[in-house]
């Protein structure tokens, strides 16, 4: 069976390297970016197209936190990698914000192909180096995520606040259990496979746990803030639930515009849950738009300054 499985893999892998191979690759990204786009206008007509336009946001502390939050990855990340690289904060940031625009913009992990060369160039580092570099600082970040969405979950499940799981018709000490039975799968896999998948010390692997994990943190209770200027009669526990889903969502590799998809995902749980679709359908597209804006200006400043100079520092 093992064997079965590698041949059908290593043949859809050199399918997907043939001309014909990547056609059907494209195809299906962009049909899967029509099917996401279709939904979102579809739950937007529903909603009512004048109603969302009339709740966007207008609150300026809105548009500040917005920034606060977009540059929250590149600094963090800054922080991670200089564990590993003797970086430069004001220079290292180009590269950091450009891994965000094409995770953002094209597809997961697209950045981090991009900061892989970056390293090996800049720095001469060798590539099997450079590779375990970046490979131990996405498989921390994943870790991180993992373990903030479920402490953020677990925070109001077990307050009491489980009235949207009710809603939602889960069991909790059913879901409580796969999320067990999940952890300590990954936890074993991890550490049986760890030469393969890991290669940090105690000591840096705590740090860059903890910087991940700190600035996931920071950036659920920035992101609630952004929302709560906008539609401050909001349940704390609805807000606590769109953040998990967004977090989740960004860790699941190769889906095209994840942020489409959040938006998606979220309107449709507005529906089981005490919260305006329309106010919220405003202020996630607006965040969508801002994203791409500022992911568009800064793609370009870059690339402007590479012509200048010859080179991304």
């Amino acid at each position: 069976m093992k064997e079965r499985l590698k041949s059908i893999r290593t043949k859809v892998e050199d399918f997907l390297k043939t001309d014909s191979g990547q056609i059907v690759s494209k195809l299906f990204r962009y049909g899967v970016q029509l099917l996401v786009i279709g939904i979102l206008i579809w739950q937007i007509w529903n909603i009512g197209l004048m109603s969302v336009l009339n709740d966007l946001p207008t609150h300026p502390l809105f548009y500040l936190l917005f920034l606060l939050i977009y540059f929250t990855l590149p600094i963090a990340e800054f922080f991670t990698y200089k564990r590993s690289v003797p970086l430069k904060f004001w220079s290292s940031q180009s590269i950091f914000l450009r891994k965000r625009i094409y995770n953002k913009t094209i597809v997961g992990y697209s950045g981090e192909l991009q900061l892989f060369f970056w390293l090996k160039k800049q720095f001469g580092i060798p590539e099997k180096q450079s590779f375990r570099i970046v490979r131990d600082n996405n498989t921390l970040s994943t870790i991180a995520s993992t373990f903030v969405t479920i402490t953020l979950l677990l925070g109001f499940f077990l307050s009491g606040n489980i009235t949207l799981l009710e809603s939602l018709q889960i069991n909790l000490p059913l879901y409580l259990g796969a999320v067990f039975v999940g952890v300590v799968i990954i936890a074993i896999v991890i550490w049986k496979f760890k030469n393969y998948v890991y290669n940090l010390n105690l000591k840096d692997t705590l740090v860059i746990s903890g910087i991940h994990a700190g600035r996931l943190y920071l950036l659920a209770a920035l992101q609630v803030l952004q929302w709560h200027v906008v539609m401050p009669d909001v349940e704390l526990q609805i807000w606590i639930t769109i953040i998990a889903m967004q977090i989740l969502l960004s860790r699941i590799p190769f889906v095209p515009n994840k942020d489409l998809v959040f938006i998606a995902v979220s309107l449709e749980y507005s529906q089981y849950a005490a919260i305006s679709a329309s106010g919220l359908a405003g202020l996630l597209l607006v965040n969508h738009i801002l994203d791409k804006v500022l992911n568009a200006g800064l793609f370009a400043w870059l690339s402007w300054k590479d012509k200048k100079g010859g080179k991304v520092d």
